[in-house]
C-alpha cells in the first residue's frame, strides 16, 4: 500500500511540476507577445510614415519637373502644357493629384492684352475661351492668374482665378518665390471641388532669367509666374496607408510652416481624417512623429489601440500545448525515427515550394513585361489573370474581370461573339487567331485588333483555360485607310488631269497611261499598258535615251518645248517633265512624264509675233496711252489706256485740250501749256512732266512726249503725242534722294548728311563766336543680342536706340547712324561746354534702362566720347576722329561712361596703330614669332601627358611678348587670321615629328574666336592635317566660353567640323566668362582647364577650394578631362590630386620653353617611362 502511494506521489508531483511548468509558459508567452504587439505597431507606424513621405516627395518632384519645362523655354504654349502633363498619367501615377498648374504674372497694364489673347487661344480648344476673365474682378497692381491648368475638365472654376485674392496662396507662393522652393499652402477648400473636400497647392516659382543665385530685388523683378500642383489630403494618405485591417489608427495634423512655433494639434487643424467629428488621438496611446512637406511641418500621430497584448485566454492553448508535450515525452522515442523522416520530407516539400514560388514570381514579372495585353481564364471562360496592359487596354482594373466570364464582364455584340469563339476552342482545344473592331466601354473608343488565343492543358492533358494575347492595330489600320484614301485622291486626280501622265518601269514599260494621254496620241490604254510603246520621233530616241539614263539616276528635268508622235503619226509639240519614280529605299524603279499640247500656244506665238510685226510703229507712239490732237478742229482722241493714267474709266474720251488742263495739277497747268504753245509756234518736239489729280485726291506723276505735225504751208495742223505714268519713277527718285543723305533703318541722317551739318555747325560757331560739340555713341553689348537673337530683333533695338537719342535733344541738334550700332550727335550753339556733359548723362540713363522687344527684357549701355569745336579739331575729318578716339578711351575703360577727348588719347592711338604696324611687317619676318611648349602632367602618376602650345613675339626692338600684350589688336585687326594659322601649322608640324620619333604626346593649341568664325578655319585646319601628317587624336584646340556664349553660326558650325575631323576641344580658362552646363551639353567638348586664378588661393581660400571642386565634379558628371592651370607650390598639387583633376600643368613642373628644349624634355621625361614600358619592368 505504501509502495502504491509512493508511486501515486510520484504521479502528482509529476502532475503539479508540469502544471507549474505550463503556467510559467504562459507567463512568458503573454509578455512576449506584448512586447511583439509593441514592435510590430512601431514598424507599421514607419512604414505608414515612410509611405507618405514618399508620396508627398513624388508630388514635389513632379513640381520640379514643370518648372523644368518652363525654365527650358519660358514661352511653353497652352498645347506644348497639356501634352506634358498628359504623360505624366496623373490619374495614374499620382492619385490624389487634381491638376497641375502654371500660374503666369500679369501687371495691371498687360491685362486687356492678356485677357484678349487667351480668349482666342485656339491651340487646344477649336474654340478658343470667349468667356475668359480674370477672376475675382477690380483693377489690382498686378495679378497671378492661373494661366494653364490640365486636366482642364472639373477644374474650370479654377481658369483665371488671380490667387493673389486668396490670402493662404498668396503667402505660400510669395514665400516660394523669396525662398526659390517648393512651399505648400495649409488645407483649405477648392473652388473647383464640388466635394469641398480638403486639399494643398505647392507653388514652385519660375523666373524669367536663368541663374544660379537672386536678390530680393531679383526675384521681384524676373519672376514670370509659378508651376504648382493641387491635391487632395484624403487621397494622399488613403494612398499612404497599407489596406491592412491591423494598420495602426493614424491622424495628421497641420502645425504651421516650416521656422515657425508648431501650433498644438486641434480638430481645426487636422488634415486626416477629414471627418470633425472623429475624437483626437489621447496622448497617452499615441506615436506622434513630425515631418516637413513641402515648407509645412506635418505632425502625423498613430494610435496603438487594438494593437495590445493577447487576451488571457490564449493561455488555454498554451496550457494545452505543454500539458501535450508531456506525453510527447512519453512517446518521444517511438517518434523519433518517423520525426526524422518526415523533417526530411518537410525540407525537400520546403525546397520545391521556394523554387515554385521563384518561378512563379518570375512568371508573373514576365507577364507584367509584356506589352501586349494578355488574359487567361479557365475550363468555364472565366478570367483568371492578366497584365497591366490589359487593364491599360480595357481602362478597368482587372478586379472587374476576374472570376467573371466574358459576357458578366462586358455586355455588347463583341462580347458575344468572343464568347462563342472561346467555347468552341475551349470545346475542341488548339489556337484560333482573327481580326475585330470592338468598342471600348469607359470612352467609346474604337479599336482594331488581333486577338490570338490557345487552349492550355492540366497534368492529365485535359483543357484546363485558355490564354489570349492581343495586338492593337488600329494604328496600323488607320494608316492603311489614308493610304487607301490618298491612293483613290492620286488616282482621281491622275484620271481628271488635262496633262498626259505616263509611267514606265525601267524596261520602257508603260505602267500607266491616263485618259488624257489617251485624248493626246491616240492609243487607249488597253493597247500600251504592259507594252514597250514608244512616242518618240525616230530622230529624236538618242537623246531621250541619255535623259533616261539622268531621270533614273534622280535627276529631274522638263523640257518646255519638245516633239512626240501621235498614233497616226503625226508629230506634236508638247512640253514635259520627267521625274523618277522611287521605291520605299530610294532607289529608282521607274519614271513619271507630264505632256502638255502646246501646238495650240505655238500659233498663238507666231500670230503674235506676226501681230507685233504690224503693231510695233504703234506700240512706239502708244506706250502706256496714245492721244491726237486736231489743231484745226480743236478735237482730241484718245486711246483706251488714257483714261486709266487719270484715276478715270478706260472709255473715259476727253473731247478737248481744256478738259485735259483741268486735271493737271493746278502748279503745272502752265508749264504743260506753255510747252505746247512753244512746240506748235516753232514746231518742235516736246518732252515735260506734269503733275496730275485723280478723283480719289491722290497726285500721280505723267510724261508728256509730243510732236506738232504740219501742212504744206507750214500751218501746225495736228498733234500726236503718248502718255505714260512715271510716279513709282519719280517716287523712287525722291526716294533714293532722300536714301543719299539718310539712314534706311532709322531714318536718320547718315554720314554725309552728318558732314554737311558739322560743316554748317562750324561756319556758324565762328560768325557766332559759340563752340560746336561732336558726341560719338557706340553701344555696348549690341553684338551679343544681335548674334544670340537674330539680326531682325537687333534692327528693332536699334531703332528703338534712334528714338530714345532723339528724345532727348533739341531741334537743332543733328543725331546721325554711321552704320552697325555706331551713332554721332552734333550740338551747335554751345555756350556751355556743361551743356553736353549733361546730354551725354541724359543718353547714359535712357541707354541703360531696360527695352522690352519680342517678350525679351534687353539690358545695354553705351560708350561715348566727346570732341569740342576749335579745341579739339577745326574741321568735320578731325573732329569725328578725336570723338572716335575718345569713345574707344570709354570703352577701354569700363564702358557705360563719356570720356572727353585729350591729346593723351592721340597718342595711346598711335601706339596702337604702330603696334599693328609692326605686327604687319613680323609676319613676312622669319623668326620674330616663335612657340613655347608647357608640359602637362597627370595629376596622379606626374607623369607627362602633352604640351601646351604657347606663342611669342619678338618686336623689332629685340623684346620678347606674351599675347595678352599684342593679340587684342592682332584680333581687331584681323592679323589674327595668318598669326593662328601660323600656329596652327607649327603646332602640327612638331607633333607629326614627335609622333615619328616615336615620343606621341597630346599638344594643346589656342584658337581665337575671330579664326572660328571665318568659313575656311575648318578647310584649312584640314589641309595642314593633309600636309603635315599629324594625327588629329594627338590634337587639342582650346576656346574660351566667348566663343560658345557668343551664338556665332560659322564658329559653332566650325566647332563641329574640327570634332568631326578627330580633334579634341577645350574650354580654357573655364569659371571666368559665362560658365553653363547647357553649353558644355550642346557641343562637343572633351576637355574643361581651370582658370589659375582659382588655382593661385586653392589651398587658403574656401570660396576657390569651392569653385574648383564643383567644376571637378561637374566634368566627371559630363564625363569631361578637367585640367588645372597655373600649379606653382606642391600643396597646390596634392589638393588638386585629392579633389580627383586629372591633369596639370605650371611652374611647378616647368616654364614655357622653345621646341629645342621641349626636345630634350621630352626625352628626359618620356624615354625612360617608354623603356620600363617595353621592357615590362
Amino acid at each position: 500500500m505504501t509502495r502504491i502511494l509512493r508511486h501515486h506521489r510520484l504521479a502528482y508531483v509529476i502532475l503539479a511540476l508540469g502544471f507549474v511548468l505550463s503556467l510559467a509558459a504562459w507567463y512568458v508567452a503573454g509578455v512576449l507577445t506584448d512586447r511583439r504587439a509593441q514592435v510590430d505597431f512601431t514598424i507599421r507606424t514607419e512604414n505608414t510614415l515612410g509611405l507618405i513621405e514618399r508620396r508627398a516627395q513624388r508630388y514635389v518632384d513632379l513640381l520640379h519637373g514643370l518648372q523644368g519645362l518652363f525654365g527650358h523655354d519660358p514661352s511653353v504654349s497652352r498645347n506644348q502644357f497639356s501634352r506634358y502633363v498628359e504623360s505624366l498619367e496623373l490619374k495614374n501615377r499620382f492619385p490624389g493629384v487634381v491638376s497641375a498648374q502654371f500660374i503666369r504674372r500679369i501687371r495691371d497694364g498687360e491685362r486687356e492684352v492678356y485677357e484678349s489673347g487667351v480668349q482666342t487661344d485656339r491651340t487646344v480648344n477649336p474654340d478658343g475661351y470667349p468667356a475668359f476673365a480674370i477672376t475675382p474682378p477690380g483693377q489690382r497692381p498686378e495679378y497671378w492668374v492661373i494661366h494653364y491648368i490640365e486636366p482642364m475638365r472639373g477644374n474650370e472654376p479654377a481658369f483665371g482665378l488671380d490667387i493673389r485674392s486668396r490670402a493662404e496662396p498668396l503667402l505660400a507662393a510669395e514665400r516660394a518665390r523669396d525662398l526659390g522652393e517648393p512651399v505648400a499652402t495649409g488645407v483649405y477648400r477648392l473652388v473647383q471641388d464640388k466635394d469641398a473636400s480638403l486639399a494643398m497647392v505647392v507653388y514652385l516659382p519660375v523666373f524669367e532669367v536663368s541663374r544660379t543665385s537672386r536678390s530680393a530685388d531679383q526675384r521681384l523683378n524676373e519672376l514670370a509666374g509659378f508651376v504648382s500642383i493641387v491635391f487632395r489630403a484624403d487621397d494622399l494618405f488613403a494612398q499612404a496607408r497599407p489596406p491592412d485591417a491591423s494598420t495602426p489608427g493614424m491622424q495628421v495634423y497641420d502645425v504651421g510652416a516650416t521656422g515657425t512655433r508648431p501650433e498644438p494639434a486641434t480638430v481645426a487643424n487636422r488634415i486626416f481624417p477629414a471627418d470633425s467629428s472623429i475624437a483626437l488621438i489621447p496622448d497617452n496611446q499615441v506615436i506622434s512623429r513630425q515631418i516637413n512637406v513641402a515648407g509645412r511641418m506635418w505632425q502625423v500621430r498613430f494610435s496603438d489601440t487594438g494593437l495590445a497584448s493577447l487576451p488571457l485566454l490564449q493561455a488555454l492553448p498554451l496550457l494545452a500545448l505543454f500539458a501535450s508535450m508531456l506525453l510527447t515525452v512519453l512517446l518521444y522515442a517511438l517518434l523519433r525515427t518517423l520525426s526524422r523522416s518526415r523533417l526530411a520530407a518537410e525540407q525537400l516539400a520546403e525546397s520545391a515550394t521556394r523554387e515554385l514560388r521563384d518561378q512563379l514570381s518570375f512568371s508573373r514579372q514576365l507577364l507584367e513585361a509584356i506589352p501586349n495585353p494578355v488574359f487567361f481564364k479557365d475550363a468555364k471562360g472565366r478570367y483568371i489573370g492578366c497584365n497591366q496592359a490589359f487593364e491599360n487596354y480595357t481602362q478597368r482594373p482587372r478586379s472587374d474581370y476576374l472570376g467573371r466570364t466574358i459576357l458578366e464582364a462586358s455586355r455588347n455584340e463583341s462580347a458575344k461573339m468572343h464568347h462563342t469563339v472561346e467555347s468552341e476552342l475551349l470545346e475542341k482545344g488548339g489556337s484560333q487567331v482573327y481580326e475585330m473592331a470592338v468598342t471600348r466601354l469607359t470612352d467609346g473608343k474604337h479599336i482594331d485588333a488581333i486577338f490570338n488565343k490557345a487552349t492550355f492543358v492540366d497534368a492529365s492533358g485535359r483543357i484546363a483555360g485558355l490564354v489570349g494575347v492581343i495586338v492593337d492595330i488600329s494604328e496600323r489600320k488607320a494608316l492603311e485607310r489614308t493610304l487607301s484614301e490618298s491612293n483613290q485622291t492620286l488616282r482621281s486626280i491622275i484620271e481628271a488631269s488635262p496633262l498626259g501622265i505616263i509611267a514606265r518601269d525601267l524596261d520602257g514599260v508603260i505602267r500607266l497611261w491616263n485618259p488624257a494621254s489617251e485624248k493626246l496620241f491616240g492609243w487607249k490604254a488597253e493597247e500600251v499598258v504592259g507594252t514597250a510603246r514608244s512616242i518618240v520621233p525616230e530622230e529624236m530616241r538618242a537623246e531621250v535615251n541619255i535623259m533616261r539614263k539622268q531621270v533614273e539616276q534622280g535627276m529631274m528635268l522638263s523640257l518646255e518645248e519638245t516633239r512626240r508622235m501621235r498614233k497616226d503619226g503625226v508629230v506634236l509639240d508638247v512640253s514635259l517633265s520627267v521625274a523618277p519614280i522611287k521605291d520605299a529605299a530610294g532607289k529608282s524603279v521607274g519614271t513619271m512624264v507630264l505632256l502638255a499640247d502646246i501646238s495650240r500656244r505655238k500659233q498663238a506665238e507666231a500670230a503674235l509675233r506676226q501681230s507685233e510685226a504690224h503693231l510695233q510703229l504703234a506700240m512706239d507712239a502708244a506706250n502706256m496711252g496714245s492721244w491726237f490732237w486736231d489743231l484745226e478742229n480743236a478735237y482730241l482722241s484718245c486711246s483706251d489706256g488714257f483714261g486709266p493714267l487719270f484715276g478715270l474709266p478706260r472709255a473715259t474720251a476727253f473731247k478737248d485740250f481744256a478738259g485735259f488742263i483741268s486735271i493737271v495739277h493746278p502748279d503745272d497747268r502752265e508749264l504743260i501749256a506753255s510747252a505746247i504753245r512753244h512746240a506748235v509756234k516753232h514746231a518742235l518736239h516736246f518732252d515735260t512732266e506734269c503733275r496730275v489729280v485723280w478723283p480719289d485726291a491722290s497726285v500721280h506723276w505723267l510724261s508728256v512726249t509730243g510732236q506738232v505735225r504740219r501742212s504744206a504751208s507750214g500751218r501746225a495742223e495736228k498733234m500726236i503725242g503718248i502718255t505714260a505714268d512715271v510716279t513709282t519713277r519719280k517716287e523712287a527718285e525722291q526716294r533714293i534722294a532722300y536714301l543719299a543723305h539718310h539712314d534706311a533703318l532709322t531714318g536718320l541722317p547718315n554720314r554725309l548728311l552728318l558732314e554737311d551739318r558739322i560743316g554748317q555747325a562750324i561756319a556758324h560757331a565762328d560768325r557766332q563766336g559759340s563752340r560746336v560739340a561732336v558726341l560719338f555713341i557706340d553701344l555696348d553689348q549690341f553684338k551679343t543680342i544681335n548674334d544670340s537673337l537674330g539680326h531682325q530683333l537687333g534692327d528693332q533695338l536699334l531703332k528703338l536706340v534712334a528714338v530714345r537719342i532723339q528724345s532727348c535733344l533739341r531741334e537743332v541738334d543733328t543725331v546721325s547712324r554711321l552704320g552697325g550700332d555706331e551713332f554721332v550727335i552734333v550740338i551747335p550753339d554751345l555756350t556751355d561746354i556743361g551743356d553736353a556733359t549733361t546730354v551725354a548723362g541724359k543718353l547714359l540713363d535712357l541707354l541703360s534702362s531696360n527695352f522690352h522687344l519680342q517678350n525679351h527684357d534687353l539690358h545695354i549701355s553705351a560708350s561715348i566720347g566727346i570732341s569740342v569745336y576749335p579745341a579739339d579739331g577745326d574741321n568735320t575729318e578731325t573732329l569725328m576722329r578725336h570723338a572716335d578716339t575718345a569713345m574707344y578711351h570709354a570703352k577701354e575703360s569700363g564702358r557705360a561712361q563719356y570720356q572727353y577727348f585729350t591729346s593723351d588719347m592721340n597718342v595711346a592711338a598711335q601706339q596702337r596703330m604702330s603696334l599693328q604696324v609692326l605686327l604687319r611687317r613680323s609676319l613676312s619676318v622669319e623668326g620674330d614669332f616663335s612657340l613655347h611648349y608647357q608640359p602637362v602632367f597627370a595629376a596622379r602618376q606626374e607623369a607627362l601627358v602633352g604640351f601646351e602650345v604657347l606663342l611669342r613675339w619678338r618686336n623689332p626692338a629685340g623684346v620678347t611678348l606674351r599675347p595678352a600684350e599684342f593679340i587684342s589688336v592682332a584680333e581687331d585687326s584681323g592679323l589674327i587670321v595668318p598669326i593662328g594659322e601660323w600656329v596652327i601649322a607649327e603646332a602640327f608640324r612638331t607633333a607629326a615629328r614627335w609622333q615619328r620619333e616615336g615620343t606621341p604626346l597630346r599638344i594643346a593649341i589656342n584658337v581665337s574666336a575671330v579664326q572660328l568664325r571665318r568659313k575656311s578655319f575648318a578647310e584649312m585646319v584640314r589641309s595642314l592635317l593633309a600636309e603635315t601628317g599629324a594625327d588629329p587624336r594627338l590634337i587639342e584646340m582650346e576656346i574660351t566660353e566667348r566663343v560658345l556664349v557668343g551664338g556665332n553660326e560659322d564658329a559653332i558650325h566650325a566647332l563641329r567640323q574640327i570634332d568631326a575631323l578627330g580633334i579634341k576641344l577645350a574650354i580654357d580658362d573655364f569659371g571666368t566668362g559665362y560658365s553653363g552646363l547647357s553649353y558644355l551639353k550642346q557641343f562637343p567638348i572633351d576637355t574643361v582647364k581651370i582658370d589659375q586664378s582659382f588655382v593661385r588661393d586653392l589651398t587658403t581660400d574656401p570660396d576657390d577650394e569651392a569653385i574648383v571642386r564643383a567644376i571637378i565634379a561637374m566634368s566627371q558628371s559630363l564625363k569631361l578631362a578637367v585640367v588645372a592651370e597655373g600649379v606653382e607650390r606642391i600643396e597646390q598639387l596634392e589638393r588638386l590630386r585629392e579633389l580627383g583633376c586629372d591633369m596639370v600643368q605650371g611652374y611647378y613642373f616647368s616654364r614655357p620653353m622653345p621646341v629645342s628644349e621641349a626636345d630634350v624634355y621630352l626625352r628626359d621625361n618620356l624615354a625612360p617611362r617608354l623603356r620600363r614600358n617595353a621592357t615590362g619592368e
